[in-house]
């Protein structure tokens, strides 16, 4: 009904943040115990056979890793910055208002509508919505939806004749519908004052100087974590372009092949395609390309670690492995361990450990 995109991409979780040594690195999630169960599984036999078997100096020529030269990132927040967030807080907060003295609906009002779209007289998939509060004027709906609504009573049932974009699902692109819309109420949206009232009640800031000071201090924490992850993401960039890869063992490719149709073979599925199709849609490469990717950063990860003595200490293990536990809504570390297995938990802290290395000798300009 409304404009909708296929968000497969956004539910596709990378587990792989523990499973291969963080590299991959986009999300530990926590799904259902039978996926942790296979994660478990998979995770442990193959490091077991394979990790440790491969001398990965006789692959890989490294390069220089030390003193990469980044560009500066700015963390500077201005006023202007701090006043559009207060204002999207302030609008987060609004709440909506029941009309009384009219029951037309105007341009600007929020109506509850319940409607029925028909093509041909048959109702379509995805058309059919009931108490859906729409802001006249938004676009949230297909042109032409919304103006219709304009004029229209509260309690009547409207007939509304849309045609929907080209640029929209096969089935429905460019098709004539009807749209059977009854008005349940009408409403305005109240977006709160900024007092000391209002930021006592979404903060432990007591006045309004103070909030804008916590927003401040959140915004430049923010600035600053962004312009870490980009510096380390240049820097790992650079590393990596310094290093020769001279081959790729077979063992580490069937390895991550292994693991990433694990992980993902469900989404393949749910998306009606094969695997291969499925990897280049939403990774831009093949499974075996992929497959070389993570391999490839392994090595180049693993020969750093030992060329420059990082370790983990069992303090540092303890407290990261809480911390994530935590963060992806474990029981315990131990918990986690349990899902992930120990060893590929630790290279997912020397992951962090090196980052912060790399990052603590680059050279920024």
């Amino acid at each position: 009904m409304h404009r909708r995109e296929r968000i497969m991409k956004k539910n596709i979780k990378l587990a792989a943040v523990l499973i291969t040594t963080a590299i991959l690195a986009a999300g530990c999630a926590k799904n259902s115990e039978s996926a942790k169960d296979t994660t478990k599984d998979t995770t442990k036999e193959s490091t077991t056979a394979t990790a440790s078997d491969v001398d990965y100096s006789k692959y890989v020529t490294l390069g220089t890793y030390k003193g990469i030269e980044v560009t500066k990132q700015s963390v500077e927040v201005t006023e202007e910055e701090i006043e559009a967030q207060i204002q999207s807080t302030l609008t987060n907060s609004s709440v909506n208002e029941e009309i009384t003295d009219r029951d037309t609906v105007a341009e600007g009002d929020v109506a509850n509508i319940d409607y029925e779209g028909l093509l041909d007289g048959v109702a379509f998939d995805g058309g059919t919505g009931q108490g859906y509060n729409l802001t006249i004027g938004s676009g949230q709906f297909i042109p032409g939806f919304e103006e219709q609504l304009v004029g229209a009573k509260v309690g009547e049932k409207i007939s509304i004749n849309v045609t929907f974009p080209e640029a929209y699902t096969e089935e429905l692109a460019g098709k004539d519908v009807v749209f059977n819309v009854t008005i349940n109420s009408i409403s305005k949206e109240v977006v709160p004052e900024l007092t000391d009232e209002f930021v006592q009640g979404i903060s432990d800031a007591k006045t309004v100087d103070e909030y804008r000071q916590v927003v401040k201090e959140d915004l430049i924490k923010s600035k600053e974590d962004a312009a870490e992850a980009t510096k380390q993401s240049d820097i790992w960039t650079a590393v990596k372009e310094n290093c020769e890869i001279k081959e790729y063992p077979k063992e580490l490719i069937d390895k991550y092949s292994e693991q990433i149709t694990t992980m993902y073979s469900a989404y393949a599925e749910q998306a009606g395609v094969e695997m291969d199709e499925f990897m280049t849609t939403y990774f831009g490469m093949s499974l075996e390309d992929y497959a070389k990717q993570v391999a490839g950063e392994e090595m180049i990860f693993k020969l750093i670690v030992k060329d420059a003595g990082l370790t983990v200490s069992d303090d540092v293990f303890k407290t990261k492995a809480d911390e994530l536990a935590s963060t992806y809504g474990y029981e315990s570390s131990d918990a986690l361990i349990e899902t992930y297995g120990e060893d590929e938990l630790k290279d997912s802290i020397l992951w962090e450990v090196m980052m912060d290395y790399l990052s603590e000798n680059a050279k920024e300009a």
